[in-house]
């Protein structure tokens, strides 16, 4: 089952750290950069604040976000880890860093591990239950364990629809479609037509990769341009993805719906 969420749990962006005055003033600073999409501004801001004070884990969490902004997730990686290490109870941390590895880096494994280290870190982190759910129904085709996670993340935001769908997911490879049906019901309620239309496709055993594939075409590309002289003529092989989370990085949350608590943490997804 090719199915997953994660750019849909976009988190807004508000530091909760304690800085100097100085430090504060580039942390801020660094953060309406960032929020401005001037992202070298922001590097530079925060290049400040960690020449005075080397050890402040925030701006490294910040640091990575504006990595993941540019398309470096290596880099980002980097900067999380040692986020990470200055602070190994950063649990926004850890979650920034368990969905580069679920996204960008493609590391699933990791990934998992870094969701549960958010949940040693903060035991009622919402979205770190919801990554974990996806991770057990899709890469580990675990629906008994991904429905616990999901019905952790229900317990603590009764509308997150994306975890509802979830759940009615591992309600099908389960074999309890009435129970599924009720999720299609509530996904309603919610005004989720999109979830609900897709969940009642996986009760009938149709393939979803495909009806999503079908509702979302990729858009067309563009003739590429002719080598440059010199250039290797072999075209690059294309990215594989994984199972896990591979299909719903296109998705896009529902604006009206409320957020989880979490989204007013230091996290980007």
């Amino acid at each position: 089952m090719r199915v997953a969420a994660f750019l849909l749990l976009s988190g807004l962006l508000f530091a909760t750290a304690c800085f100097a005055s100085t430090q504060q003033e580039d942390y801020q600073q660094a953060m309406q950069y960032f929020q401005a999409n001037q992202f070298n501004q922001a590097i530079d801001a925060l290049q400040r604040l960690l020449e005075k004070d080397p050890n402040q884990a925030p701006a490294y969490n910040l640091l990575g976000l504006i990595y993941l902004k540019q398309d470096q997730a290596a880099s980002a990686i980097g900067s999380f880890e040692q986020a990470v290490r200055i602070d190994p109870k950063y649990a926004d941390a850890y979650f920034n860093l368990a969905s580069t590895y679920a996204g960008p880096a493609n590391r699933p494994q990791l990934a998992a591990a870094n969701f549960k280290k958010t949940l040693e870190a903060d035991p009622n982190y919402t979205k770190a239950h919801f990554g974990l759910g996806w991770f057990s129904l899709t890469a580990n085709e675990d629906a008994e364990t991904a429905a616990e996670h999901f019905k952790k993340a229900i317990e603590s935001y009764p509308e997150f629809a994306e975890a509802h769908y979830g759940l009615g997911l591992a309600y099908v490879q389960m074999g309890k479609a009435p129970l599924a049906l009720k999720i299609v019901s509530q996904l309603r309620g919610m005004g989720r037509e999109d979830l609900a239309t897709y969940m009642e496709t996986a009760i009938r055993g149709e393939n979803l990769s495909d009806r999503m594939k079908a509702e979302n075409p990729p858009p067309e590309e563009a003739p590429a341009a002719a080598p440059a002289e010199g250039a290797a003529n072999s075209p690059q092989p294309a990215s594989e993805k994984t199972d896990f989370l591979s299909d719903l990085s296109q998705w896009k949350a529902n604006p009206q719906a409320k957020k989880p608590a979490e989204d007013r943490r230091d996290t980007f997804f």
